[in-house]
């Protein structure tokens, strides 16, 4: 059987580290890590793998497209942006897909929530799986370039039509004068496109990180050797 391989989108969570410093330095895999190889082991040996669905996720989804137009428009570079389209990649470590792929370059884009989420987004602040995300794509793709797009797109009504209701179930059904407040502030973060277009990206480069890929490949082994000694009915 071939290496397993983890996604460009799970890889980062290698890099966390135990809570006891005894674990970390003997090399100790965190549990967070482990987590993730289980529920890598369950999809490869058994198709299995549990559907994760948010209404963040699922705007990201809607709005991928108005997100790159967006991004064309607001921070033009020398190439159009378009969704990557062609094979997934992989290499002896990693596979993953990315959503840009320019000459010089690749790109990920991810759609912001609402206007305070996408406010909230700063340089200090970016999940560090998304740093190991951004190297991958670049080891797999071979570019020495990575950029976190940022876009604000407005929520689809579908979306904010259920969240009406949850609120409408919070006010007990009740179409009081409260709850038509509170329906026109969840729009008022939520439709933005009165909003400049160059005031609702952020972009953060990344140059490519050959000791973070070499400690990150480090890893991808320790996780196979965890990897081989899961079983099923285990205890």
């Amino acid at each position: 059987m071939d290496k397993i391989r983890f996604r460009a989108s799970q890889v980062g969570k290698l890099m966390t580290n135990p809570r006891s410093k005894k674990d970390r330095e003997a090399g100790v895999l965190s549990q967070t890590a482990k987590s993730m190889i289980e529920e890598r082991f369950l999809e490869v040996q058994y198709g299995a793998r549990e559907p994760i669905v948010t209404d963040e996720m699922l705007k990201g989804h809607i709005v991928e497209s108005d997100s790159v137009r967006l991004l064309n428009e607001a921070l033009p570079v020398s190439e159009y942006r378009q969704l990557y389209r062609g094979k997934r990649k992989h290499n002896d470590y990693f596979s993953g897909t990315c959503d840009i792929l320019l000459s010089n370059a690749v790109e990920d884009i991810k759609s912001s929530w609402s206007l305070k989420t996408f406010f909230n987004v700063r340089e200090n602040n970016i999940p560090d799986i998304y740093y190991a995300q951004g190297q991958v794509y670049m080891d797999l793709f071979e570019r020495d370039t990575f950029r976190l797009c940022y876009a604000l797109i407005s929520t689809p009504d579908e979306l904010l039509n259920g969240a009406e209701r949850r609120l409408l179930y919070k006010f007990n059904g009740e179409e009081s004068n409260d709850y038509q407040q509170a329906v026109q502030q969840l729009w008022s973060i939520h439709k933005v496109d009165h909003i400049p277009a160059q005031d609702r990206v952020k972009v953060f480069h990344f140059k490519r990180d050959e000791e973070y890929l070499t400690e990150l490949k480090s890893r991808v082994e320790k996780a196979r050797e965890y990897y081989d000694t899961l079983s099923l009915n285990m205890t």
